[in-house]
């Protein structure tokens, strides 16, 4: 099972991970696998500098491999998680990476040194993330709520509880109205434009 994928189109390439344990490169022009990365694990999450040519993928097993794609090496290992990743995002030209488990962390590493420079407490496991780089701000969703992280200052900046819309009886305004009491099941999908504007699902 394919578990992430991310894609450059201009150059016709796209790279995937998967349960088999392997991260895949491909020409999407061509059809064709054109290196493939032997991680070990379940590969749960893959994130690409493509200027670099440099990939991050996150395992089942708590590992975080990177890698440099086109000479196939492995560069180093990311050590720390205590449960699968669940979500990456890299940032070469910075030298960092942000990580995401399923045990309750948010994790800034500095990169090629491999050094955790932050743990942040998300309190629940994270299901996915979305990470605005200028504004050093990340969107973690778990199953409970999303959490805007600044991971420069680490704080929790804001808990979004999410958009399911019930109908609340209410005989002092309207009969009906709208109310937004959160998802009820993981958020399993982000997008931050910006600090100030999301969407999820």
């Amino acid at each position: 099972m394919v578990k992430a994928v991310r894609l450059h189109w201009p150059n016709h390439k796209a790279i995937s991970g998967s349960c088999d344990g392997t991260l895949k490169l491909w020409n999407t022009e061509r059809s064709t696998c054109t290196q493939t990365f032997e991680h070990g694990e379940e590969v749960w999450a893959v994130d690409v500098d493509w200027i670099s040519s440099t990939a991050l993928s996150g395992s089942m097993d708590a590992s975080i491999c990177y890698w440099n794609l086109k000479s196939g090496a492995c560069l180093g290992t990311l050590v720390g998680h205590t449960d699968a990743v669940s979500c990456l995002a890299l940032r070469w030209s910075e030298g960092q990476a942000l990580s995401a488990s399923w045990d309750k962390t948010v994790r800034l590493w500095g990169l090629p040194n491999a050094v955790c420079l932050a743990v942040l407490q998300n309190g629940h496991a994270v299901t996915t993330m979305s990470v605005d780089w200028v504004h050093r701000t990340a969107l973690a969703g778990s199953p409970e709520a999303m959490r805007l992280w600044n991971f420069e200052t680490q704080i929790c900046e804001q808990v979004l509880d999410g958009h399911l819309d019930v109908e609340r009886k209410d005989s002092a305004t309207s009969p009906t109205t709208p109310v937004s009491v959160g998802h009820d099941e993981a958020v399993s999908f982000l997008v931050m434009n910006s600090p100030e504007s999301f969407f999820s699902d």
